[in-house]
């Protein structure tokens, strides 16, 4: 449950019960990803945030190579990136 908490200039954040702010960032593209990894590294490692990325799908692929895996000459598995991996690697959440 988070709870909201008041900040000096009078703002409110989310806050959990255990005194960390949570940034929850919603879509894993390269833009989503990109920042988890970035506050992961330096809000989530040092426990001074709680960072969660949420996306439907479990891995992300690189769109612009998307043409040469459907024609068969790049393997998926080789150019996608898994969010849990990324996640344990980063310091945040998935």
């Amino acid at each position: 449950m988070l709870m909201p908490a008041k900040s000096a200039d009078g703002s409110t954040a989310a806050v959990a019960p255990d005194g960390l702010h949570r940034v929850v960032i919603v879509g894993g593209g390269a833009g989503g990803l990109e920042l988890a990894t970035a506050l992961g590294k330096k809000l989530g490692r040092r426990g001074r945030a709680a960072v969660t990325l949420i996306d439907q799908a479990r891995s992300h692929v690189w769109k612009p190579k998307l043409h040469e895996i459907a024609a068969g000459s790049m393997d998926v598995g080789v150019h996608e990136v898994s969010y849990r991996a990324q996640a344990h690697w980063h310091g945040f959440h998935f």
